[in-house]
């Protein structure tokens, strides 16, 4: 960018990534496709509450060989 904003805007705009225990309202997770299937799968109501409080990424499968993605509404 033309002009670097300030520490303090940068500081604001991080999220932490931490694992999926984590209850700081300022921390994110990331999973893989699968990995988030299986949570999903085991204990949606659980998946879904933590998507409700906190922030999280889902990665596509290293598997794929063409440009489709995942299906976020299945999650």
């Amino acid at each position: 960018p033309a002009h670097k904003p300030p520490q303090h805007t940068h500081d604001l705009l991080t999220a932490a990534p931490v694992f999926f225990c984590s209850d700081m309202r300022f921390q994110m997770s990331s999973f893989a496709e699968g990995s988030a299937k299986k949570k999903c799968d085991k204990d949606g109501v659980e998946y879904a509450d933590y998507s409700t409080r906190q922030i999280s990424r889902t990665y596509p499968s290293g598997k794929r060989i063409d440009s489709t993605n995942y299906n976020p509404i299945a999650m």
